[in-house]
């Protein structure tokens, strides 16, 4: 998955935090970073895709 969007590093698909989060809250919304504190993109994306779940 993260080969796939480029989140290498905490990145996802070339958006800032503020872009992420606004995108978000229109999926889901609510804020991510409000549910997800102190995580990155890239592992906010990761705990709520349903492959990432052990």
């Amino acid at each position: 998955m993260e080969e796939m969007f480029g989140m290498g590093g905490g990145c996802f698909l070339d958006f800032t935090n503020r872009e992420f989060d606004e995108y978000m809250k229109d999926v889901v919304n609510y804020s991510v970073y409000d549910k997800y504190p102190g995580l990155s993109k890239a592992k906010i994306v990761s705990a709520r895709h349903p492959a990432s779940a052990k």
